[in-house]
């Protein structure tokens, strides 16, 4: 930044001496500006997109990734600074100005006895894109109740960096808007 400024007044002390006309100069001086204010106003980006980066959302802090598994390959959730996968399986998202909607699956078995039960939830995720804060709804297909899945993501609920809702109608009626139209 500092460097641009340096050649921008080097250029005006050239320009002067050349006797250049001072339309290009104008030109020349508000391209430059606007090539400045360009730059400080795109976000900060923390967390830099990888090589499996489907999506990334406001400063890189939630990824959307293809997960290669021997079972194929899907499309996941990420917290680059919890290092958390959060959405085992994202099915849709949609980005807004401000938001980002994201809709999957999971599962997860519990063995009991020599039984091996295996238990499937969906899971609504909105991503507050400058605060980085995310609203998680999980929906369990039994009676099971989420905690054995928020149990993961224990950091980041002490830290206040997830709010956690019980059922889809804790949502706002925009973000339940949202979600109908992405077929939920």
């Amino acid at each position: 930044m500092a460097l641009l400024i340096i050649v921008l007044g080097l250029f005006a002390l050239w320009s002067a001496r050349h006797k250049m006309k001072k339309t290009i100069c104008v030109i020349l001086v508000l391209l430059v500006g606007y090539v400045v204010i360009a730059n400080a106003m795109r976000p900060e980006i923390k967390y830099p997109a990888g090589r499996d980066t489907v999506e990334s959302f406001g400063d890189g802090t939630y990824q959307i990734a293809i997960l290669h598994a021997k079972t194929g390959h899907y499309n996941i959730l990420y917290n680059e600074e919890y290092k958390t996968k959060i959405i085992p399986y994202v099915e849709q998202f949609f980005t807004t100005k401000d938001r980002a909607y994201i809709v999957g699956n999971g599962s997860w078995s519990v063995a009991e006895g020599e039984t091996l039960t295996e238990y499937t939830y969906e899971i609504y995720a909105v991503i507050e894109l400058k605060s980085n804060m995310l609203t998680l709804c999980v929906i369990p297909d039994s009676s099971l109740a989420p905690d054995m899945y928020y149990g993961q993501l224990d950091e980041m609920i002490k830290n206040g960096d997830i709010q956690l809702l019980n059922q889809l109608t804790d949502f706002s009626n925009e973000d339940r808007a949202v979600f109908e139209g992405l077929g939920h």
